[in-house]
């Protein structure tokens, strides 16, 4: 009679060399796919660009109250469901007022301030802000934009201009 002594360290061995055997190790491929999309486009008043005409403003009324214009931002998206949207504003802010864009007057700029569900708020320069006023297809919001200039400034007449980016980012 043979009598075969089983020792843990041969069993192991064992083992290990019958799962690194290419006849016991089995394969499936696994296929990967999809599509990949951006967003589709969502465009802001008709992709026109917005010009604000303040006219004449009176040097001494300058208050951040005066010469104020309201204007109403509509997105328009390609698609039935218009992903969550924010809207950056962006632009060279002043020295005096984080809301405000300067332009070519030193100690001069437009504020802007955004309507939001929670009423209206300074749109600082850099912040982007969620927009929640949803229709179907169509989102809206309404900026207001007034010119302001730096405290105890003395401001000369002549023309003015500021420039401000509008950018719509998704989420």
């Amino acid at each position: 009679m043979i009598m075969i002594s089983w020792q843990p360290k041969r069993i192991i061995m064992l083992i290990g060399i019958l799962l690194l055997s290419p006849s016991a190790i089995s394969a499936a491929n696994m296929n990967l796919y999809g599509t990949l999309v951006e967003h589709q486009p969502c465009i802001v008043n008709n992709a026109l660009p917005i010009d604000v005409p303040f006219g004449e403003v009176l040097i001494e009324q300058i208050n951040g109250i005066n010469y104020e214009k309201k204007i109403k931002l509509v997105f328009e998206c390609e698609t039935p469901e218009i992903p969550p949207l924010s809207l950056r504003h962006k632009g060279t802010v002043t020295t005096f007022d984080e809301a405000a864009v300067s332009g070519i007057v030193d100690d001069f700029g437009i504020h802007v301030d955004l309507e939001t569900a929670n009423g209206r708020v300074p749109f600082t320069v850099g912040k982007a802000f969620v927009i929640t006023d949803r229709a179907q297809s169509s989102l809206q919001t309404t900026i207001m934009v007034t010119p302001v200039k730096k405290k105890g400034a003395i401001l000369g007449a002549g023309y003015f201009t500021a420039t401000s980016t509008l950018q719509i980012e998704y989420q």
